[in-house]
Order: C-alpha cells, then sequence, then structure tokens
C-alpha cells in the first residue's frame, strides 16, 4: 500500500510539471548548458570558462550573474579533440562561430 501511495504521488507531481510546461527541455535549453557542465566536459575549472566567456573566446549567453555554454560549440570541440587534433580553443571557436554566421 504505501508503493502504490508513492507511485500516484509520482505521477500526480509529473502530470503537474507537463502542465506548467516544466520537466521538458525547449530546443533552445537542450542547445545550452551550465558553465559547471562544460567545465567537468572539458576538464577545466569554471572560472576557465567563465573567462573565456567574458573575453568572447567561448560561445555563450550571460544572463545577469548566470552563464549558458553552447553545447554543440563544447561537443564539436571534444569532437575535434577525440579525433587526435591538437585545438587551440579560441581559434576553434573563431572557426566554428564563423562557419555558424555563414550558414545562417
Amino acid at each position: 500500500m504505501g508503493m502504490q501511495h508513492t507511485e500516484s504521488r509520482v505521477s500526480a507531481l509529473s502530470d503537474r510539471s507537463r502542465q506548467r510546461g516544466t520537466g521538458t527541455r525547449t530546443r533552445a535549453s537542450a542547445d545550452l548548458m551550465p558553465i559547471k557542465a562544460a567545465a567537468a566536459a572539458l576538464d577545466v575549472s569554471e572560472m576557465t570558462i567563465r573567462r573565456a566567456l567574458e573575453a568572447g573566446d567561448f560561445p555563450g549567453l550571460q544572463f545577469g550573474r548566470t552563464y549558458r555554454v553552447s553545447r554543440p560549440f563544447v561537443e564539436a570541440l571534444l569532437n575535434e579533440v577525440r579525433s587526435g587534433r591538437r585545438v587551440i580553443v579560441e581559434e576553434f571557436a573563431a572557426a566554428w562561430i564563423a562557419s555558424r554566421q555563414g550558414a545562417a
């Protein structure tokens, strides 16, 4: 009986999340990741990512004191490294941004 009660409560919370529009990612939010996640993926400090964002060497956004990083950029950067290439982040970012602007 206790398990059944828990399941119905979880289901009710899930239903409320769907009604409010939370719990699902929009396309835009799926393209963004927190600094903490980007730093972990790249094995650098959060401050390194923040400085690169502020310098314009890393695509992302700042909203007040909140930063988000471009997930497709981080994935492309990691793919480049996995392919065995030496990557200079600033140069890679400039080329990546230019290629995206040319496609738009």
